[in-house]
């Protein structure tokens, strides 16, 4: 075929060998959209984004003049003479742009949007010209017949043009959450403490430090990695809580009961495991446990509302003892998808690693455990038993470890046998 019979262009020199003649790269590549897309012709992957040139425009040279009309569409009267001649020509198909590595701006780089790199195949059909986003790669949380509902006691909003999360819930306030004697017996020593009263001023009741508690603890920036989310995505997350007195007047709004008890206890969540209904969360000023020998530090308080939170949220403990003795070892990965210090139990620190297991911090994995759960309407676990499997937003090759009083061994899970004795690293002894 010749291209534009009265001109001679050289279209067959390609010093990069990307599939794309530098007379193209250097002048530009009209696409159907209207734009025109330029590369380097000396560097076979222009913006460095793990795609040659020749991979995200593809260049077609065709014998039938009516297939480069309709590759164009209507910007077909503009495309200069090189490209066409009475019996074909030239066309160009974008994939992504070869000078941008994030064509559609979502944070993932376009080479990570042609070839899914984590072992999550709720990526496998990311689009390099259209951002991904919660909104569409969790689209069960915006099905009107799915089970996130707005008069849930908790709802999962996502927005749909950004990573933006809110968690909206309602907590109804019960027994001594305004009771001034009974909040002035928490501790204010510990510099966490101190921050706490800082942020929230001098003046406050055990409803203060439940809602500062779950807003703090829940709400932030999480990276995306290999292990969470995916790997470029940023999604923010804030709370908005819903105070309550008294019940709702409409019978078919939900909403979660927090009594705030002046003794001693073992907080605990009820109705966690399910959506459509009325949850209870038992808060105590001073713990059961032996390691709670006298009343919470603020810190230690806020730490525990949030954590009971998380129930709400569908989220199962990971701590030892309510997994028969199991629980995941903390992540050495540099992504650390789940991970706590080993500085002793409930700690409640900011900084000492998983909320559902030492009270700390919620991670990355603990969001996408909760998208998950409101998705499929799923209690998400930690550890696997013969009965339920871990969570599928647990993506990192699980080690689990069980402590006695005479010894420490760890274990992998095999479907068909349950836990096997391994070492550390994970070799099966």
């Amino acid at each position: 075929m010749t291209i534009n019979m009265e001109e001679k262009y050289d279209i067959t020199t390609d010093t990069d060998g990307d599939g794309l003649p530098d007379l193209f790269e250097t002048y530009g590549m009209p696409v159907a959209n209207g734009q025109v897309l330029f590369s380097d012709p000396t560097l076979s992957d222009t913006d460095d984004d793990g795609l040659d040139d020749g991979e995200e425009v593809i260049m077609h040279i065709v014998d039938d003049a009516d297939e480069v009309k309709a590759a164009y569409n209507y910007m077909y009267h503009y495309i200069p003479d090189v490209f066409i001649s009475d019996n074909g020509g030239i066309y160009f198909e974008m994939v992504a742009d070869p000078d941008d590595e994030d064509t559609d701006g979502d944070g993932i780089i376009d080479g990570n949007e042609m070839v899914n790199i984590t072992a999550d195949p709720r990526y496998d059909n990311l689009n390099p010209v259209i951002s991904d986003t919660i909104w569409s790669l969790f689209p069960e949380l915006t099905d009107p017949k799915g089970v996130n509902q707005e008069n849930n006691a908790v709802y999962i909003r996502v927005d749909e043009k950004t990573n933006h999360i809110t968690i909206k819930t309602r907590i109804l306030f019960d027994d001594d959450y305004n009771n001034y004697e009974s909040v002035s017996k928490l501790k204010a020593l510990h510099e966490q403490s101190k921050d706490i009263i800082n942020r929230i001023g001098e003046e406050y009741t055990l409803e203060d430090l439940v809602v500062d508690g779950i807003e703090q603890r829940w709400g932030g920036e999480y990276m995306g990695s290999i292990y969470d989310f995916y790997p470029g995505m940023t999604v923010s997350v804030t709370v908005d809580v819903e105070r309550l007195y008294e019940p709702p007047k409409d019978p078919t709004l939900h909403y979660t009961t927090v009594h705030c008890l002046s003794s001693r206890g073992r907080a605990g969540t009820k109705g966690g495991m399910e959506i459509g209904k009325n949850k209870e969360i038992n808060m105590y000023i001073f713990g059961s446990g032996s390691l709670n020998k006298t009343y919470y530090e603020l810190v230690e308080y806020e730490a525990v509302a949030a954590h009971e939170f998380g129930h709400t949220l569908l989220l199962s403990d990971a701590y030892p003892d309510a997994n028969s003795g199991y629980a995941p070892v903390s992540s050495t990965s540099e992504f650390k998808e789940i991970y706590y210090n080993n500085t002793g139990f409930n700690s409640g620190l900011v900084g000492s690693g998983e909320i559902m297991y030492v009270e700390g911090d919620v991670l990355g994995n603990d969001i996408e455990m909760m998208l998950v759960g409101y998705s499929e309407g799923e209690w998400q676990r930690f550890v696997p038993s013969s009965m339920y499997s871990i969570s599928e937003a647990i993506k990192e090759p699980q080690i689990y470890i069980k402590r006695t009083v005479i010894s420490t061994k760890y274990y992998i899970w095999d479907e068909k046998q349950g836990f096997l004795e391994c070492t550390k690293t994970g070799e099966v002894l």
